[in-house]
C-alpha cells in the first residue's frame, strides 16, 4: 500500500492562486487521473482492505480526485463481489455511507471537474442507498451540498436536479430544497467539445465565468437529458413551492411548462401542469388566469379539451357560488384523486370563502358575521370559522378592516371595512426595499448570464458558418457597391439567400 500511497501523495493539489499555470496544472491532473484509472481496477480486484485503509488516510477535501477514484473502484469491486447494485455497506449508518457523505460535503470542485462520471456515480449511489432503507431525507443534505459545491451559481441544469427534486418530494422536505430550486437556470448541458470552442475555453481548471463551460454533454456530471427531464424538474419544483404555499412562484414555474413550444401535440406532463396551474390561479388571484401569451392557440385548445373538469371548477369559482362549487368538488372527487390534486382542490374550496369575504369590502361598509356567513352562500354556516378567517385576513393585511365585538354576548361580531389606505411607516418601507434589492441582484445575474449566452452562441458552428456565408456573398458582389446584378429582381436574390442558409 505504501507505493500506491506515495504515488497518490506525489500529486500536490493547488489552490487559487496557483504556483503553476492553468496549462501545467491541467496536465498534472490529467496525468494523475490516467495513472490512477490504469492501476486501481487491478489493484482492488482481489481485496478491499487496502482501499478502506487508503480512504482512511486521505483527506477528501485535499486529495479529492484520488479519494473519488479509490472510492469508485472500491464500489465497483464490491458490486461485483456481492452482485448488488447498492452493497449493504453503503446503506445509511454503514462505513462506506459515511465516507460517501463526507466526500460530497467537502470535495474540491476543481479536481472533480476531471471525473464527472465518477462524481455523479457517488451522488446516485447515496440517493439509491437512502431510498432502499425508505429514508430519502438522509440523502438530501449531502446531494444538495454537492450540487451547490460543484456549481454555486446553480445556473446549469443536470439530471442531479431531477433526482434531488424527486427525493425532496418523497421526503416532504420542502424547505431543504429551496437553495437549489430557487436558483435561476440559464444553461443546459451542451456539446462544448468542438474545436473552435475549446480554443476559447481550453482548461477545466481555469476560472470560468459560468458553469456551462465544464458541465457539458461529455463531462459526465449529468446523464443525457430529454425534454421530459426539463419538464419533470419544473413540475417537481412547483410542487415543492405548493407545499410551502408559495402560490406565485409555483404559478411562474408552471407557466414555463405549459408554454413550452410544441408541434400539434402536448405531453401528459404539460397537461398535468395545466390542471395544477388552473387551481393555483384560483388560490393566488381568486379568478382564472389567461394562458401565457407565448402559448400557441392549438395548445390552448388541447389544454381546455383535456382539462374540462378543472375548467368547469374555475368557472363556478369565478361566479362565487360556494354551494355549487362544493357540489362540483364532491362530484369530481374521483378525478381529483386520480390526478393527485385532491389537496389543492380542497384548498380551492376553502379559498372560495376567503375571496368571498374580500369581495364584500367592495359592496358593504360593515357586516355582522351572521350576515357575512349567509352571504358566502354555503349551507354549512359556521360563524366562528368565518370570524377566524376574517381575523387571519386582517392580520396578514389582505383585508383592510376591523372586527368589533359588541357588549351584548348574544350579538354577532361586526366586521367593518375600511377604504382608507394605511399610512406608510419605516417597517413597511423596509419590507418593500428588501424585495427590490433581491430583484436588483437577480437582474444583474440575469444580464451577466445573457451576455455569456451571447458569447457562447457566437462561438457555435452554426453562427460561424452563417458569418462565412455572409462574407462569401459580400466578396462575390459587384465592385460598384450595388447589391443586385442587371436583370435580377430583389425577390429572386432574397430567395437565393434563404436557400443558402438552409443548406
Amino acid at each position: 500500500m505504501s507505493d500506491l500511497l506515495s504515488n497518490i501523495l506525489s500529486f500536490s493539489p493547488q489552490t487559487v492562486p496557483r504556483l503553476v499555470s492553468d496549462a501545467e496544472y491541467d496536465e498534472q491532473i490529467r496525468n494523475h487521473f490516467a495513472h490512477l484509472t490504469q492501476i486501481l481496477p487491478a489493484r482492488f480486484a482481489g481485496g478491499y482492505a487496502e482501499a478502506l485503509d487508503l480512504l482512511q488516510l486521505l483527506d477528501p477535501s485535499v486529495h479529492s480526485l484520488s479519494y473519488l477514484l479509490i472510492f469508485h473502484y472500491h464500489i465497483l469491486a464490491f458490486q461485483k463481489k456481492t452482485n448488488q447494485t447498492v452493497p449493504e455497506d453503503v446503506h445509511p449508518g454503514k462505513n462506506l455511507w459515511s465516507k460517501a457523505v463526507l466526500f460530497l460535503r467537502v470535495f474540491d470542485p476543481i479536481q472533480v471537474r476531471y471525473a464527472g462520471h465518477e462524481w455523479r456515480g457517488v451522488v446516485e449511489l447515496v440517493a439509491k442507498a437512502a431510498e432502499i432503507v425508505n429514508k430519502p431525507i438522509l440523502a438530501l443534505r449531502p446531494i444538495r451540498d454537492a450540487i451547490l459545491r460543484l456549481d454555486p451559481s446553480g445556473a446549469s441544469f443536470t439530471s442531479n436536479h431531477v433526482l434531488f427534486g424527486r427525493l425532496c418530494l418523497r421526503a416532504r422536505a420542502y424547505l431543504m430544497a429551496l437553495p437549489v430550486i430557487d436558483k435561476d437556470i440559464f444553461y443546459f448541458p451542451s456539446g462544448t467539445d468542438r474545436a473552435h470552442y475549446r480554443r476559447h475555453q481550453p482548461f477545466l481548471c481555469a476560472q470560468h465565468e459560468c458553469s456551462a463551460a465544464f458541465i457539458t454533454h461529455t463531462s459526465g456530471f449529468s446523464t443525457k437529458l430529454t425534454y421530459r427531464d426539463h419538464l419533470q424538474y419544473f413540475v417537481y419544483s412547483s410542487m415543492i413551492f405548493m407545499g410551502l404555499k408559495e402560490w406565485k412562484k409555483a404559478l411562474h414555474i408552471l407557466s414555463i411548462v405549459i408554454s413550452l413550444p410544441s408541434i400539434n401535440v402536448v405531453s401528459m406532463i404539460m397537461v398535468e401542469a395545466y390542471k395544477k396551474w388552473i387551481l393555483l390561479s384560483l388560490l393566488e388571484t381568486g379568478r382564472p388566469l389567461p394562458l401565457p401569451n407565448m402559448t400557441p392557440p392549438h395548445m390552448a385548445n388541447l389544454y381546455r379539451s383535456l382539462a374540462r373538469p378543472y375548467e368547469a371548477l374555475a368557472d363556478i369559482f369565478k361566479k362565487g357560488n360556494a354551494d355549487r362549487l362544493k357540489a362540483e368538488v364532491d362530484v369530481g372527487r374521483s378525478i381529483w384523486q386520480m390526478d393527485n390534486n385532491t389537496g389543492l382542490v380542497e384548498q380551492v374550496l376553502a379559498a372560495c370563502r376567503q375571496h368571498s369575504i374580500l369581495k364584500m369590502g367592495n359592496t358593504f361598509a360593515a357586516l355582522t358575521m351572521t350576515d357575512l356567513s349567509h352571504r358566502t352562500m354555503l349551507n354549512d354556516v359556521n360563524f366562528k370559522e368565518d370570524e377566524l378567517l376574517a381575523s387571519s385576513l386582517i392580520i396578514s393585511r389582505k383585508l383592510n378592516a376591523t372586527l368589533l365585538n359588541r357588549k351584548d354576548t348574544f350579538s354577532s361580531t361586526m366586521l367593518r371595512f375600511s377604504t382608507s389606505v394605511p399610512s406608510t411607516d419605516v417597517n413597511k418601507e423596509t419590507s418593500i426595499q428588501q424585495p427590490l434589492l433581491i430583484e436588483r441582484q437577480r437582474l444583474m445575474v440575469l444580464c451577466a448570464n445573457v451576455n455569456e449566452s451571447d458569447k457562447r452562441l457566437q462561438l457555435t458552428k452554426e453562427h460561424i458558418n452563417t458569418l462565412r456565408k455572409g462574407l462569401k456573398r459580400n466578396d462575390n458582389g459587384p465592385r460598384d457597391g450595388s447589391t443586385l446584378s442587371k436583370g435580377a429582381s430583389p425577390e429572386f436574390d432574397f430567395e437565393e439567400d434563404m436557400m443558402a442558409d438552409l443548406q
